[in-house]
């Protein structure tokens, strides 16, 4: 029996090693690729179909057995114009030219002060003699006495000890997955280069040593044909310090930069295109802190924030600022009428300034309401929304404000014999008087319901009445019809901060309020007071996508709030999403800022080609990059950023379960 047991032993200790072996070779495959190949033109004869290369092309191919090669080619910075300056590297640092990615190296040499100047004095004497065979009326004459004086002033530069020289070797390595791509952003690059005035030349058959000399043991890291003396202050407009960043100067700080900068972010800086956002992330990535952080801090700067929460997670948040959070899912709470509309400025540049009741955009928005009502309930009978059903239901709800006599005049919306009933009777009671006047009262869904039911000889109007039915007070349900109502009164002019909460409510009805709650705050909120900047948040954005209608009606947002001066913010973790419908790219089109917190692998492939990320910033989002740390991208800028919060901010905005939070940072 023991030997039995023993030989078991044995063998599952022989199993173990094994896997560990197998794990340790992988290990070390990643560490030491088991491919490096340089690949000159005259080896690519016999292997031109597989590479898929051309005969001019000189790369090293790096790679493992099992896992993808990557491929590599190396250029050198030549000559650049007579002047340098401090962005001429910018067009490598953006690399927008493809697939791809480009890597800077600047290795630097001081040179021998004595030796620079006998090379000067050398160069003096033979400009001084070319000066003298020439004619005095030759246009030579004029180049060589200007080179001249520049040879002399940079031997006096040195002589004093103003400037150095310095052997400079800028390398430019660029890399793809795909050879081809690889030929393509090469090419870019190229042209892009001459555009700025600028040359590269390549280390033709040494691809592999200037590979190396990226590396930062390589013992001599120079090529010599590839360098260039340059003085001190040339060498300072090299440096990188002032890349990788935003040019925002004013606004809020929304955290650290990759190098410790704070970093500023101007939601309404004057050179962005429009002031609308997106913030993504997977699930725990940060994305309800990040925008707590920059909820806050944006109420010091005067921006008034309005948030439709349909999970409840900036209940704490919003109470804790001291400011109103609405729950519309409370039996007691208050209410919104999916019908409301209000008094707006025409966005017509011919009418500017002229105030008219937008009933189109509340006849939308209703419609689109009803729609994904009828979608939820019966999404197999989703049908019965045909043509003749949806021009239908278009005309009455139009119906539904004609007969309350509100139209695009801003006087129709007021009622007036509402407002001088309550003077008089304030009068008679000998009470103060209320001056302002108040809004009539807008239809109800069940009114919707009832001049459906009143077209009893269409089919069509019959089934969708049976399905609205639901969501009204006569169908029975106290959470379904909780919008069949007049809205509350909501005091939102000195709030700097509010909520629209939609946690108690079942996913059925939470999907419908989400809309709702954007929907009223589009019209009452976003829309209004354009002098006064403003933000509207919509947690779970992706439920929007999931409706044509709805969809359509959120794009409409995204391209029309500039006008008011509101930035649309959207937050979802569900990107993908948004990349099915021409509708979520529209919106992600317009939404100039985007913040980038850590990513599903699910969605990393849509993320990285909607937005052409490099595949290192595509990794860092996968791999390195943790809570509250992401990528910022505003128009044609791009940073990483590390939220971060102070201790009081911490201690506030802590969204992570009690056993899961970390100690309050002293700094």
């Amino acid at each position: 029996m023991f030997k039995r047991n023993h030989k078991k032993h044995k063998k599952k200790v022989a199993q173990v090693v094994e896997q560990e072996q197998k794990d340790f070779e992988e290990a070390l495959e990643l560490l030491v690729p088991s491919t490096l190949i340089e690949t000159l033109p005259r080896d690519e004869i016999d292997t031109l179909a597989e590479s898929k290369a051309t005969f001019n092309n000189y790369y090293v191919e790096v790679g493992t057995q099992s896992r993808h090669r990557r491929y590599f080619t190396s250029q050198y910075i030549q000559k650049f114009g007579k002047y340098s300056n401090a962005t001429m590297l910018d067009p490598f640092l953006i690399g927008e030219f493809g697939k791809g990615d480009t890597d800077i190296c600047i290795h630097l040499k001081k040179l021998d002060d004595r030796a620079t100047l006998d090379k000067l004095n050398r160069k003096i004497r033979g400009q001084e003699s070319d000066l003298m065979m020439n004619d005095a009326d030759s246009g030579r004459t004029m180049d060589v006495t200007e080179a001249l004086r520049d040879t002399m002033s940079k031997r006096e530069r040195i002589r004093q000890k103003i400037e150095s020289n310095i052997q400079v070797s800028i390398q430019v390595l660029t890399s793809s997955n795909d050879i081809d791509d690889l030929n393509r952003y090469t090419n870019t690059m190229n042209r892009n280069v001459l555009n700025n005035d600028m040359m590269m030349g390549t280390p033709d058959g040494r691809q592999l040593k200037a590979l190396k000399n990226m590396l930062p043991f390589t013992a001599n890291p120079f090529i010599k044909e590839h360098c260039m003396a340059l003085e001190t202050t040339n060498v300072a407009d090299l440096f990188l310090f002032g890349n990788g960043t935003l040019s925002h100067n004013d606004g809020i700080v929304l955290g650290d930069d990759h190098l410790g900068r704070p970093l500023y972010f101007d939601n309404f800086h004057k050179d962005m295109e429009n002031y609308n956002m997106i913030i993504f992330g997977r699930s725990g990535a940060g994305k309800t802190f990040t925008t707590e952080v920059l909820t806050h801090r944006s109420a010091h700067i005067g921006l008034k924030t309005g948030i439709v929460d349909p999970k409840g997670d900036y209940r704490r948040f919003i109470k804790a600022m001291g400011c109103p959070y609405f729950d519309l899912s409370s039996p007691t709470g208050h209410r919104i009428n999916i019908f409301d509309v209000d008094i707006e400025e025409h966005t017509d540049p011919e009418r500017e300034g002229q105030l008219y009741v937008n009933i189109d955009e509340g006849v939308q928005g209703a419609k689109a309401l009803i729609f994904r009502m009828i979608r939820v309930n019966e999404p197999e009978n989703s049908s019965i929304l045909t043509a003749t059903a949806r021009a239908m239901i278009d005309q009455t709800i139009r119906q539904l404000y004609t007969d309350r006599g509100i139209t695009r005049d801003p006087n129709s919306i007021y009622d007036y014999d509402a407002a001088k009933a309550n003077s008089e009777g304030a009068l008679e009671n000998g009470q103060d008087m209320n001056l302002t006047t108040p809004y009539k009262k807008m239809p109800q869904l069940s009114d919707f319901y009832e001049a459906l039911r009143a077209k009893t000889n269409n089919a069509e109007a019959q089934t969708i009445a049976e399905v609205t039915f639901i969501y009204t007070r006569g169908g029975g349900s106290e959470v379904s019809s909780i919008f069949d109502t007049q809205s509350s009164t909501f005091n939102l002019s000195r709030a700097p901060i509010f909520g629209f909460g939609l946690s108690g409510l079942d996913e059925q009805m939470k999907k419908i309020g989400m809309f709702i709650a954007t929907k009223w705050l589009s019209a009452k909120f976003a829309r209004k007071n354009r002098h006064i900047p403003k933000r509207l948040i919509f947690d779970e954005a992706q439920e929007a996508m999931e409706d044509p209608e709805t969809a359509s009606w959120l794009e409409n947002q995204y391209r029309t709030m500039r006008f008011f001066n509101t930035s649309m913010c959207a937050i979802t973790q569900g990107f993908e999403v948004f990349t099915r419908v021409d509708q979520g790219l529209g919106i992600l089109k317009n939404s100039s800022t985007k913040i980038f917190l850590k990513q599903e692998a699910i969605d990393i492939d849509s993320v990285k080609n909607s937005f052409d990320l490099s595949e290192g910033e595509a990794q860092f989002l996968l791999y390195t990059a943790e809570k509250g740390l992401g990528i910022i991208r505003i128009d044609n800028e791009s940073s990483i950023v590390k939220v971060r919060a102070t201790p009081k901010e911490f201690q506030l905005f802590q969204t992570d379960p009690p056993r899961k939070r970390k100690q309050v940072p002293s700094t």
